[in-house]
């Protein structure tokens, strides 16, 4: 089998788990974007006036956490150059 013939055949499977890890990506971003406005931590505003969009801005409350969401991505860097992981 050729090189041409077998990348069409590889190719579908690839593009199918793209599509599944992108859509299930999708509706994690989605549901923690709603759990962060229900919590308190995001505002979110439509502006209807075409093309309609969607806008978030942080609260106050969602500021006060960003010293804590810091501390982790730096601890993660940290542990990620102990391992060997270039960022």
């Amino acid at each position: 089998m050729d090189d041409v013939h077998r990348e069409t055949l590889f190719l579908p499977r690839v593009t199918s788990c793209i599509q599944s890890v992108m859509l299930d990506l999708m509706h994690r971003c989605l549901s923690f974007e709603k759990k962060l406005v229900s919590d308190g931590f995001l505002r979110k505003e439509i502006i209807l006036k075409a093309p309609a969009k969607v806008v978030y801005y942080i609260t106050e409350n969602g500021k006060t956490s960003i010293p804590i969401i810091s501390m982790f991505c730096h601890y993660e860097f940290e542990l990620m150059e102990m391992d060997g992981v270039s960022d």
